[in-house]
């Protein structure tokens, strides 16, 4: 699911990489049980996408981070996106090109599925 690409001296764009891919790894699969049921094949792109994208965003800035700020955030992108579910605009794109996330597109907001 992530990498950890510490070892290798590399952190790619994507796919998503971390030094504590380990403990990422463990916190998107408890929110994956969480979100069991609310995951579908046409927007789980979006859903793995905007996690590891808010863990992206936030090492971007602080690279030198402690797990817990980073975990935190993920966390908290996890509670939007299901804020969003609930409230019926959670949008994700049913075809993309280079892992793009309707989160990313300037017109996002526009139309939800």
């Amino acid at each position: 699911m992530l990498t950890d690409f510490c070892r290798r001296g590399t952190v790619p764009s994507r796919p998503y990489g971390t030094c504590h891919a380990l403990e990422m790894s463990w916190l998107v699969e408890e929110i994956k049980q969480a979100f069991k049921g609310l995951i579908t094949f046409q927007n789980k792109f979006e859903f793995y996408g905007r996690l590891a994208l808010a863990a992206n965003r936030w090492l971007e800035f602080h690279p030198d981070t402690d797990l817990r700020p980073l975990l935190l955030t993920v966390l908290a992108e996890g509670i939007q996106i299901l804020s969003e579910m609930g409230a019926g605009t959670f949008q994700y794109l049913l075809v993309t090109e280079n892992h793009t996330l309707a989160i990313e597109l300037p017109h996002h907001g526009a139309c939800p599925h």
